[in-house]
């Protein structure tokens, strides 16, 4: 043997075969490797996915377990489990045969948490959808006993709009002035945090012609009225109307009838209903005096006035210049 062919067969022989290769009887050398370690759940996996092998020959493999099974050309696996794979590759003239099995477990794949990206630029704020629910005291519904938009507390809802001479034929509702708001009134009797003041009406020897207006929304004309003939500071309606509750400036003195409904109100009874009268029944409310209050409503073209006894007395004339309890109201409209 010369050196060149000595030296042919001694590289032949120190070839090294790859981890999971298969010599053959021959000179050709075929391989066969596994391509995962597990497979995932609820898939449909093609072999070549799996296993790879260099061999021609002839493939054949089975899949079973509790976590698969074969299905014409494909494994599939089902929720969890094993799966045990076994592959066989026939031999040809050049290979010997190869035979391979391994069980995977089926399982979820376990996923990497994503890094955090760029953050993105912020955009225009997209505008608030939120609608504000609108309370009495902001135009919204009122029924009575909600605080109004004056401060005061509602005592009478209308069920249909009336004339105030503020608001003509749309007012809706009347409050009136909460408890303390005569501290500063100037009246002859000024209130207290507890009790209303007690006013004069007017002086006696004053000559008023005034229309014997008594209806509900009549309270504002008719203070209107009676100061633009006594402006005298102090006095029933001077006093009501310079109130400004709310920073609202139409407070005024009740009508005949506005007086009753508060009245009623004040002592627990039911209002909305001007045919019936405030009498007896039931309990005056703390802040309302057990005694005659004014209103605003003249009979006789002025001669007497009409007050009403919150005791459950109920409704009478009284002379102008006798001191009485006063109490402002006022009307206004809400929506719907």
């Amino acid at each position: 043997m010369n050196l060149a062919k000595s030296a042919a067969i001694g590289a032949l022989m120190s070839v090294v075969v790859p981890s999971g290769f298969q010599a053959a009887s021959g000179q050709s050398i075929a391989f066969f490797r596994w391509n995962v370690t597990t497979l995932t759940p609820s898939s449909r996996i093609s072999p070549s996915e799996v296993w790879t092998t260099g061999s021609r020959g002839v493939v054949k493999w089975t899949a079973s377990g509790s976590g698969c099974s074969r299905h014409s050309t494909k494994i599939v696996t089902r929720k969890a489990g094993r799966c045990q794979i076994a592959v066989v590759v026939s031999a040809t003239s050049t290979v010997e045969k190869i035979s391979k099995s391994k069980t995977f477990n089926v399982v979820v794949p376990t996923t990497t948490p994503v890094a955090s990206t760029t953050p993105v630029a912020s955009t225009t704020p997209v505008a608030s959808t939120t609608t504000q629910v609108l309370t009495c005291a902001t135009g919204g519904t009122c029924v009575v006993g909600d605080t109004g938009p004056g401060g005061g507390t509602v005592f009478y809802v209308g069920s249909m709009p009336f004339g105030s001479g503020a608001a003509p034929n749309t007012s809706r509702a009347l409050e009136f002035a909460p408890i303390g708001w005569g501290i500063s009134s100037g009246c002859a009797a000024e209130g207290t945090s507890s009790s209303d003041p007690q006013c004069v009406w007017g002086v006696e020897t004053n000559t008023f012609d005034f229309p014997d207006l008594i209806g509900i929304g009549d309270g504002f004309a008719q203070t209107s009225a009676l100061i633009a003939r006594d402006s005298t500071a102090g006095r029933a309606a001077t006093a009501s109307r310079a109130f400004g509750g709310g920073g609202k400036l139409d407070w005024y003195l009740p009508a005949k009838q506005e007086l009753n409904e508060l009245c009623k109100y004040a002592r627990k009874q039911v209002t909305g209903y001007i045919a019936t009268r405030c009498d007896g029944s039931g309990t005056l409310r703390l802040g309302f005096s057990s005694g005659i209050y004014w209103s605003s409503s003249t009979s006789g073209g002025g001669e007497s006035v009409w007050s009403t006894d919150f005791s459950g007395a109920g409704q009478q004339n009284s002379g102008r210049s006798r001191s009485y309890y006063v109490r402002p109201i006022r009307a206004f409209t809400f929506s719907p």
